[in-house]
């Protein structure tokens, strides 16, 4: 894959779940007498009877959990992500899947991300401590003579921390989106309040470029389904799926994306501990590794997104 498509997978990414900006509040949905539509999906959820159905307020379901996400301090968080690129006939499909540890309270995280395109793969762990990222693959060796990178976030970490805490993201994407009650499921045990969430893909894109200072192209649509729990308001699983259309030297690319997150782990006890080798991490902050730090940027910018 050439740089320029790297590059704007890179920017798909973060701006699939990246958002900043917006703040809620929560009430309590068995008090609202506001009637919502009940639909069923396939595989995703399991509606109960209608009338039970149209007893939940979807907007207040949606600030309850707008507010809950906010008070969180630690999770888990394990992603897929899918991505079609199309461009002149030609399509190329790649594959993230990452794990995760978070803990909002120290604002440190820990993430393991692979890649897969075109039968290759490639892997990145990545750990914020003390203000500064640090990421660890071996594609690293050849532009850098180490596999350890590191960068100092401490003059914008504010706007790095919010670029990748996964939770604040999807918090952020449901406060803008429009809601709908779609019923309820049990997962993994949990019993949950399902909602259908379209953003205005305009301030999406707006949102996202707020984070990633770069435009995103023309976001077509924007959709997105949350499995809430009902006692916490939590989220216990996201699916999103985006299309988009972007240019690049004047080339014109379609993309599609799915997105699967699920969240566990809420109020954990957590240690994010950075392994002893990342000391021999090379700051992209050298002169010497100018010419170089794009490649590396996009590797954080896409590690942020996927978890």
């Amino acid at each position: 894959m050439s740089n320029p498509q790297r590059t704007l997978i890179a920017v798909l990414f973060a701006a699939l779940v990246v958002l900043a900006g917006c703040s809620g509040g929560g009430t309590d949905p068995a008090t609202s007498t506001a009637t919502t539509t009940t639909h069923t999906e396939a595989d995703a959820t399991t509606t109960d009877d209608p009338a039970t159905a149209q007893s939940v307020n979807a907007t207040a379901v949606k600030l309850s959990a707008v507010a809950a996400m906010a008070d969180v301090e630690t999770y888990r968080i394990d992603a897929h992500i899918a991505t079609l690129v199309s461009s002149n006939n030609v399509e190329r499909r790649t594959v993230t899947d990452s794990t995760g540890t978070v803990d909002r309270a120290e604002r440190e995280l820990r993430i393991n991300r692979t890649a897969r395109v075109a039968g290759q793969s490639s892997s990145v762990s990545t750990y914020v401590v003390n203000r500064t990222l640090y990421q660890r693959s071996p594609q690293f060796t050849r532009a850098f003579s180490s596999k350890w990178i590191s960068r100092n976030f401490s003059d914008n970490f504010s706007q790095r921390w919010s670029a990748l805490d996964t939770l604040t993201r999807q918090r952020e994407l449901l406060n803008i989106s429009d809601v709908e009650f779609v019923g309820r499921k049990t997962v993994n045990g949990t019993q949950t309040y399902v909602l259908r969430a379209t953003p205005d893909p305009e301030r999406y894109a707006n949102l996202s470029a707020n984070v990633t200072n770069r435009r995103v192209g023309e976001v077509r649509n924007v959709s997105v389904t949350y499995w809430l729990s009902t006692d916490t308001y939590l989220p216990v699983r996201s699916n999103t799926t985006i299309n988009s259309t972007v240019s690049v030297r004047g080339r014109q690319m379609d993309l599609h994306q799915e997105a699967t997150l699920r969240f566990s782990g809420y109020g954990d006890d957590v240690s994010i501990r950075l392994p002893p080798a990342a000391e021999t991490a090379v700051s992209l902050g050298d002169r010497s590794n100018e010419t170089t730090t794009t490649g590396a940027d996009d590797q954080s910018t896409t590690t942020g997104a996927t978890a």
